[in-house]
């Protein structure tokens, strides 16, 4: 069985090579169910490292550039028009090098500091090389919200109908209170307090790697679905984008991620303010900042009665877990302003304990940390430069498709800013794919590089 899954992919890397657009597609549709397809292939096979399959994604990141290097050698031209932005990218990459000369110095621990930094922005430059007309937006944009309807009816499955150690009793999970790198991903994560079984008293994970990773992948298709909703002059269109939305939201409340729920109400806010009329932002503005308040108040109020206020939207012991992550990471930073070196903080430290464990739980302090104030500045300039290239284009670009994955690319851009301050965002490759390939996507389109055939 192993033989022939090795020469399916022969098979799929020389069609890759032939096809480079249906390998990138190939990417985006099978990256949401990439942790289930690994967990559940591994158990269902006896396969005791699947560290080879695991890195299935970066071996077909290697075909499409092999491809688009030579695409490029051939025609004299380079791939993509270059931004400021590809350039800071530039930038960063030689100053984590830098990095590893006084800093990281183990070479593995600098590659996979590397691959884990640098990974989103791969994929940026792909599908910027290999996306260039409207019928290709048009085949991603679908995949993309047909591959998250999947993925969230999955999960609402598993709220109503499964038993929270399902993916343990028949997909090689595990099913642990506490969970540690060598054990296989949860089947789901039990709520302290809760009652057992019940529905509400585990965090769902569908075909994700965790409730976290599913809550903000989810939380990006439907800022997807909500901009197609604005965009589109359709009725039939916008009934079935709404009723995906709905699907979307479904599960990204079972997921209990604050990280995710607060990332989303960022990128709904940025969508409001481009989508509505003056009249109707202010109302929007206006009940949002009422919803906030009376949150607040019902959190003051029902904090030492209500399990789901003191277990879910409080959790005091991660909490204070988080604020101490942060205080470790600026006392580290204050050390070592020039910083620590690529690896040397965030997912990758984990594996290598002999070192220095230091988990920031902020990708943006992960940079900080480790490339030092320097990285640190040209990774905010790349982030301000993608939001001028996008806001500078969303009053000028015209058609449905166009629209949407500009205005999209703002509000997710905005959410994972926030999601990038309570966790290690770009260490999961879905969310990875789903976000910088829409980001390519929007960024090709504010420079002319989308035609229309």
């Amino acid at each position: 069985m192993i033989y022939g899954l090795i020469i399916i992919g022969i098979a799929l890397a020389i069609l890759f090579l032939r096809k480079p657009f249906w390998g990138l597609l190939f990417l985006v549709a099978l990256i949401p169910f990439h942790a289930f397809l690994l967990t559940a292939g591994s158990d269902w096979l006896n396969i005791k490292d699947n560290t080879i399959f695991s890195l299935w994604k970066e071996f077909l990141l290697a075909i499409l550039i092999v491809r688009i290097i030579y695409d490029a050698i051939k025609a004299r031209k380079f791939p993509i028009k270059i931004i400021l932005a590809d350039k800071l990218i530039a930038a960063l990459f030689i100053i984590a090098l830098i990095t590893i000369l006084y800093g990281t110095k183990n070479l593995a621990q600098a590659g996979w500091g590397i691959r884990y930094d640098f990974e989103l922005f791969l994929v940026y430059f792909v599908a910027r090389a290999l996306i260039k007309n409207l019928d290709q937006v048009k085949v991603i944009f679908y995949t993309l919200l047909a591959g998250g309807a999947i993925v969230a009816i999955f999960g609402i499955i598993q709220v109503l109908f499964l038993p929270p150690d399902f993916l343990a009793r028949c997909c090689g999970y595990s099913y642990v209170f506490e969970w540690t790198p060598d054990k296989p991903l949860q089947a789901s994560q039990v709520i302290p307090g809760a009652e057992p079984g019940s529905i509400g008293s585990y965090r769902i994970i569908s075909t994700l790697a965790g409730p976290n990773q599913l809550g903000i992948y989810l939380g990006t298709v439907l800022l997807l679905a909500i901009a197609a909703i604005y965009n589109t002059a359709k009725k039939s269109e916008k009934i079935i984008y709404t009723i995906l939305a709905i699907l979307f939201l479904i599960p990204i409340y079972f997921t209990y991620s604050r990280s995710a729920w607060l990332a989303i109400l960022a990128g709904l806010i940025v969508l409001a303010a481009f989508s509505l009329t003056k009249k109707y932002l202010l109302w929007f503005l206006w009940a949002l900042l009422a919803a906030i308040a009376l949150a607040i108040l019902i959190v003051i109020l029902g904090a030492e009665k209500s399990d789901f206020i003191s277990n879910i939207l409080l959790r005091t012991s991660t909490s204070g877990d988080h604020i101490l992550r942060i205080k470790e990471s600026l006392l580290t930073f204050i050390k070592a302003p020039w910083g620590l070196g690529v690896g040397k903080a965030g997912l990758v430290s984990l594996r290598f304990p002999e070192n220095e464990v230091l988990i920031n739980e902020s990708w943006h302090f992960q940079i900080l940390v480790e490339l030092g104030l320097v990285g640190f500045l040209v990774y905010v300039g790349i982030l301000v430069d993608f939001f001028r290239k996008l806001f500078t284009k969303i009053k000028s670009i015209t058609g449905q498709y166009q629209r949407t994955f500009i205005l999209a690319a703002l509000a997710i851009l905005s959410a994972m800013i926030i999601h990038g301050f309570f966790l290690h965002t770009w260490t999961d490759i879905t969310l990875v794919v789903l976000v910088w390939v829409i980001m390519g996507i929007a960024i090709n389109i504010s420079q002319g590089e989308v035609s229309e055939g």
